[in-house]
Parts: structure tokens; C-alpha cells; sequence
């Protein structure tokens, strides 16, 4: 399957502050939207402005589809700036690994394995246990591959093999 979600229009966001710039930069990334421009009034902009408002939309948090997965799981090929009107236009585009369907069937994946398992929610630690047990049986090991699969989580539990960045996105 095409990996890069793809769109027919180009996305363009005014946003008033860094913050809200963080936002939809993040939204558009769960999404798996491929190109998008923040606009943001001059005002709000600073030379690190671009790539700081990056580091925040895939900053860790509680999500498991969030944070380092969305790092890991994204190819920045374009973050640039371009400053015209009293606005900075911050330009992203991305390859992403896996498109939010696939991501979607690897959450559902998870959750029929952790009813299998009968794990209680509550004892974390025996639910880790069994999920290392069961990754450690059934997904194969790859080192360098060209399987762009290989390295995400996604790869790991639908294709039952994985790179280390795939076993640790897992």
C-alpha cells in the first residue's frame, strides 16, 4: 500500500500563536496529512521558530500513536520558511511510514492481543510481560532492510518481523 497519505488540496493554517501552530502541526500529522503550511503573523516567529514548533507537535506523551511513533514514523523531507505580508509561512511535508489506516488495524491488533492475554489494566507490569513473551516468539528479528515496514510498529505485529527501532515503537 502507498505509504505517503495523499491529498488532492494543499493545506494551509492561519494560526496566532506558536502554540496553536504546535496543535495543527500535530493534528495533521495523526492524520498523516503529507503537506501542509502554517501561517503565523511575523510577530510569533523567531529563527528556531520551525523547527522548535516540530519538536512539540512530536514531543512525548501518553499516547502510544503519538510522541515517538509519530518521530519515528515520519521522514521530514521539507521544513522551510518563507516570510512575505507580515506573516512566516512554515512549510512541512513528510513521507510517513504508515498511513492512519494501518495505524489504526496495528491499535486494533494490540487490543485483541491484550484481551487474549486477559491482561488486567490495572497490572501493567504482568501485561508487559506477556506482550515481551509473545513479541519475543513471534516477530523476527531484521537488521538494514529496505522494507520501510520493518521499522515501524506496525511491520512488527502485522508482518511479525522488525528492525530494533520496529520492536521499540512495538
Amino acid at each position: 500500500s502507498d505509504t505517503n497519505h495523499q491529498q488532492t488540496e494543499p493545506v494551509e493554517q492561519l494560526c496566532d500563536t506558536a502554540r496553536d501552530a504546535i496543535s495543527f502541526v500535530h493534528s495533521m500529522m495523526l492524520q498523516r496529512v503529507s503537506s501542509f503550511t502554517v501561517k503565523l503573523p511575523i510577530g510569533e516567529y523567531a529563527s528556531d521558530t520551525l523547527r522548535s514548533i516540530y519538536s512539540h507537535a512530536v514531543s512525548p506523551n501518553t499516547e502510544p500513536s503519538e510522541g515517538d511513533s509519530m518521530l519515528y514514523q515520519s521522514v521530514p523531507l521539507e521544513l522551510d520558511v518563507d516570510i512575505k505580508d507580515g506573516f512566516a509561512y512554515l512549510r512541512f511535508s513528510f513521507l510517513y511510514l504508515t498511513t492512519a489506516q494501518e495505524e489504526a488495524a496495528l491499535d486494533q491488533a494490540m487490543e485483541a492481543l491484550i484481551a487474549e492475554f486477559a491482561c488486567d489494566p490495572k497490572n501493567t507490569h504482568y501485561a508487559f510481560g506477556k506482550i515481551y513473551d509473545w513479541v519475543c516468539a513471534n516477530v523476527a528479528f531484521v537488521g538494514n532492510s529496505d522494507d520501510p515496514y520493518d521499522y515501524t510498529a506496525y511491520g512488527a505485529m502485522m508482518n511479525r518481523r522488525a528492525s530494533s527501532q520496529g520492536f521499540a515503537l512495538l
